[in-house]
């Protein structure tokens, strides 16, 4: 121990350089990790909204919701008190200048999944969504014709709900 410390204070920029490095990689990892976790619970937000008991994955999938794919036969075969069915893609969406990240879900206005009206409408048409209050941010209006980067079909927004916290920009649709 004795020679340790000898070593250390003889050279000692050799050791603060060390220890320096070491803090600001232990700093990177803290960082990092918190960043990942973020980004992790960014795209469970919508989910964790909807308070489902369970939701029904295809086996390739590999637990992600925007790989599965299962036919409307099988909410038939469902076994549950309440059953939702759900279309998802990820997309821009336009209206003048304005462009924004959404992730538009396609379901049934008299299913669980669908959120509360604030302002505006429910759809009750084809071509017409309702979105996040995150959006205003982004400069979008109810009203606003909307053209997806995906297709060529233009959605009217009803509705800027009120978000609680979540930062996903998000569309509802009838599918």
């Amino acid at each position: 121990m004795f020679l340790a410390w000898n070593e250390i204070m003889k050279n000692k920029l050799r050791f603060i350089l060390i220890i320096g490095v070491l803090m600001l990689v232990s700093y990177l990892v803290f960082f990092l990790s918190g960043l990942a976790t973020g980004l992790k619970d960014l795209n469970r937000e919508a989910v964790d909204k909807w308070e489902a008991d369970g939701i029904i994955l295809t086996e390739e999938s590999d637990r992600s919701l925007s790989q599965s794919s299962l036919d409307l036969d099988n909410e038939k075969d469902v076994d549950a008190k309440e059953t939702a069915v759900l279309g998802q893609i990820n997309a821009i969406a336009r209206a003048g200048d304005k462009k924004t990240n959404i992730a538009l879900f396609g379901i049934r206005k008299d299913e669980f999944l669908m959120p509360n009206i604030e302002e505006g409408t429910a759809f009750s048409k084809k071509n017409e969504v309702i979105a996040s209050d995150a959006l205003k941010d982004d400069g979008f209006k109810i009203g606003d014709t909307l053209q997806l980067s995906s297709s060529e079909e233009k959605l009217k927004l009803l509705d800027l709900q009120i978000s609680h916290g979540l930062m996903l920009r998000l569309y509802y649709m009838e599918i």
